[in-house]
């Protein structure tokens, strides 16, 4: 990019005539502008309404309501909740040790990837069906 510049830059003094000088240079200040006005009005407009729903903000509320509240056998997360397992691990401070020992996870995808189905007494996933859900299953 600087030895772009640069070579604009060059380029422009060679030029004799000053209305061609003056049309680039403004040329490139309107290009300027347009990509400063562009950043701005993406980055401070247009992504927050549009990704808000992305950041989790209530993640970190939803596990202390978990951790707050009486003691549950086993806590469902439902996928369409939005909560990744990865925020109730930070946000519970839940041991990495204790994670890799409860952990289950669905079977490699063909990218080799794996979802986490349960761990600790949380269970996850879209498929939770219908079971017998009793005082202590929130």
């Amino acid at each position: 990019m600087a030895l772009g510049a640069i070579d604009l830059y060059i380029f422009l003094r060679k030029l004799n005539n000053p209305f061609i000088k003056t049309a680039v240079a403004i040329g490139i200040m309107i290009f300027i502008s347009y990509n400063i006005i562009f950043y701005f009005a993406s980055y401070y407009f247009s992504f927050p309404v549009k990704y808000a729903k992305d950041w989790s903000q209530q993640d970190e509320a939803t596990v202390d309501f978990i951790k707050t509240g009486k003691s549950y056998d086993k806590i469902i997360v439902d996928s369409k909740s939005g909560l990744k397992y990865t925020s109730i691990l930070f946000y519970a401070a839940f041991s990495p040790e204790e994670f890799q020992k409860t952990e289950v996870r669905l079977p490699d995808d063909s990218e080799g990837f794996s979802q986490v189905t349960s761990f600790g007494n949380y269970e996850l996933g879209t498929s939770i069906g219908i079971r017998t859900i009793t005082r202590q299953t929130l």
